[in-house]
């Protein structure tokens, strides 16, 4: 705090404390999600409350679970293929029941993890993904196909 202390004693500058979580019910309620999302995290699981991550509801995060993996290994098996060539374009087709209504942004995530890992040093996650690829000049587009039943 002592570093943004000068900020602080500006006459032009408001400092309000969080209020979030500030009753004993609210704290406890906080304590149990981040023990819960703590004991997901440690098992594997994905947290539909991670900050910074591409947030999609805990409804439609079960629903993408057993394409998050697939989407990673598809990202690495893109760039095996096409190694000689190169790339800077990636288009990427979902087929989903929901059609448009499919919040991609977790899968997105993934197939570029998967692609950066391949061709970068860089530590790369959800978080980071999209800012890499448009960084190193990658041209991500996204098409969503309705399809009938699951």
């Amino acid at each position: 705090i002592l570093c943004v202390l000068p900020v602080i004693r500006r006459p032009n500058v408001v400092c309000t404390p969080h209020l979030g979580a500030s009753t004993t019910e609210a704290q406890e309620g906080v304590s149990t999600e981040v023990a819960e999302a703590v004991i997901d995290a440690l098992q594997g699981k994905l947290s539909s409350t991670a900050v910074n991550a591409p947030l999609v509801s805990a409804e439609v995060l079960k629903e993408l679970a057993p394409f998050v993996t697939l989407a990673e290994g598809l990202g690495k098996a893109a760039v095996t293929l096409v190694a000689d060539q190169g790339f800077t374009d990636i288009n990427v087709c979902y087929s989903s029941p929901r059609g448009d209504d499919l919040d991609t942004r977790l899968l997105r995530a993934m197939i570029i993890k998967g692609i950066l890992e391949q061709i970068t040093t860089a530590n790369v996650n959800i978080v980071n993904a999209d800012l890499l690829a448009k960084n190193r000049g990658l041209r991500i587009s996204e098409v969503t196909i309705r399809t009938e039943g699951r």
